[in-house]
């Protein structure tokens, strides 16, 4: 958890733009840092598809896992 890092480093939890702290994990034996996104719920640091981002949008926005939105058509 982003609590275990010491304050001298990580004074305090950052926010995500939903006023959520961001939420830190070892999936894989790697570090994923993500946010709950519009929804609020910890889909265990699962992505969600930027493509279709609302309010209702299920999944977290996952630092480095975010891929390009589609170009209108």
């Amino acid at each position: 958890a982003l609590t275990d890092i010491s304050l001298e480093w990580l004074p305090e939890i950052p926010l995500d733009i939903w006023e959520q702290p961001l939420r830190y994990r070892l999936v894989d034996g790697k570090p994923v840092v993500y946010s709950l996104g519009p929804d609020g719920v910890d889909d265990e640091g699962r992505a969600f598809d930027p493509n279709r981002l609302d309010r209702d949008t299920m999944g977290d926005m996952v630092y480095g896992q975010l891929g390009k939105l589609r170009e209108a058509e």
